[in-house]
Order: structure tokens, then C-alpha cells, then sequence
């Protein structure tokens, strides 16, 4: 894909956004400002702009929020069937270094994401951009 393609989506996209996926300052702190589901995404105030600050140069500017969402939803969806399972979840986190086993036994997390309670997390419920 051509990044002049890319960027012209964005800056379709951006005017609608409303929420993003902040970076981990830790292993297990998200950079939102306010609550963000398991994956630090959709961040109730968005991310905190102190945790997002590289030495020298500030994080990528907001057009490319949406394509960060994107990215990190597609990462979940291992199978391409539009929506990440309890399974897909539960492997993508256990690939990120956190306990699955404890994840899996205590499954509010998904629950809470899972806005329509059809056992799936859908792109709308995983970040309010998608």
C-alpha cells in the first residue's frame, strides 16, 4: 500500500476520531488518561502526552492514530474474520509476555470489551476510531 494512500485516509478519518491505543510506559500500565481496555485502547480521556514523548522528537501526530488502532486490532484477529475471539485474545496477550492462564480464568476483561455481548470483541468495541 502506498503511504501517500495511507496518509489520505487518515486524514479522512481523523475528524471522527475519538479515541485512541496509547503505548505501555511498563509492562502493565497503559499511557491513557482515565480507563482503557486490556490492549490500552480506547482510553477514556485518550493517552497522556508526557508518557507519549520520545528524547528529542514528540510520538507520531495524531493522523496516524487511526492506522495505530487498525495495526493493533489486526494483530488480534489472527484468523481475518473481522472480529477477535476470547481465544485470539488470550494468544496475542500471552505473545505480549502477560499471564494467560490467570486472564483466562477471570474473563470480566473480555466481557467489558464486549460491548453487544455476542462473545466476540468487534473493531468498534476494541477502539471507538475503528
Amino acid at each position: 500500500m502506498h503511504a501517500s494512500y495511507i496518509i489520505a485516509v487518515a486524514l479522512v478519518l481523523v475528524p471522527l476520531c475519538s479515541a485512541v491505543c496509547c503505548d505501555r510506559d511498563s509492562i502493565t500500565k497503559c499511557c491513557g488518561i482515565g480507563d482503557c481496555n486490556i490492549f490500552c485502547c480506547n482510553c477514556d480521556v485518550g493517552c497522556n502526552p508526557l508518557c507519549n514523548v520520545e528524547i528529542g522528537r514528540k510520538k507520531r501526530e495524531s493522523i496516524f492514530e487511526v492506522l495505530v488502532a487498525e495495526h493493533r486490532f489486526k494483530k488480534l484477529d489472527f484468523n481475518d474474520d473481522g472480529v477477535v475471539s476470547m481465544k485470539e485474545a488470550l494468544a496475542f496477550l500471552q505473545s505480549s509476555g502477560r499471564n494467560s492462564s490467570k486472564l483466562e480464568e477471570d474473563t470480566e476483561w473480555f466481557s467489558k470489551m464486549d460491548a453487544n455481548k455476542n462473545g466476540f470483541v468487534e473493531p468498534s468495541e476494541f477502539d471507538r476510531l475503528l
